[in-house]
């Protein structure tokens, strides 16, 4: 969630047609306002992959031959049961989603860190920055740690953007055994 991440949804704009590009979301509870913010990310032409399929999803393009994009936010608290790494963060010891990097290591997908920059209100400029060519050849969790320190760099550049309100660090190490 660093500086406008809805803008991620327009990337197909700028692909060839036979790409497919799409988004990894979070159903919310509320139907009225998943469908509004379901309408919103896809009126460009990316596709909503709700977090529980994203794999399989990825899959089926991969089986199909299918070239593809898909963005994921990973920057969120995951809840007790999807913790399985710690890191420190911001001078934090924080729990971490590792989805991407398994979903990575899966799919032997190449993998890039979005660098999102606002140029003026309503302008944003975003710049695929390679994370891994090979995910193979990284040791685990060392994914999730760059893409980690890379977000944690850009903060600290400009922290105006990220967006501190969801909580990240609600769930402490030593509640985990509670």
């Amino acid at each position: 969630h660093y500086c406008n991440w809805e803008w991620i949804s327009s990337i197909p704009l700028y692909m060839d047609k036979a790409i497919k590009c799409g988004q990894v979301y979070h159903p919310l509870r509320n139907k009225i306002s998943d469908k509004l913010f379901l309408k919103i990310r896809s009126r460009f032409g990316a596709i909503n992959i709700p977090m529980q399929t994203t794999l399989k999803k990825i899959l089926t393009y991969q089986k199909a031959n299918q070239q593809w994009i898909v963005g994921f936010i990973s920057d969120q608290g995951p809840k007790w049961n999807s913790i399985h790494y710690w890191l420190n963060f911001l001078h934090q010891d924080t729990p971490v989603f590792t989805g991407v990097e398994r979903i990575a290591h899966r799919t032997k997908a190449v993998v890039f860190y979005m660098d999102v920059k606002r140029i003026k209100r309503g302008y944003y400029h975003g710049e695929f920055v390679p994370m891994t060519l090979d995910v193979e050849s990284l040791e685990e969790n060392e994914l999730t740690g760059l893409y980690f320190k890379l977000l944690e760099s850009k903060i600290k550049e400009n922290p105006q953007y990220w967006l501190w309100t969801h909580k990240r660090w609600k769930r402490k190490r030593q509640d985990l055994n509670n």
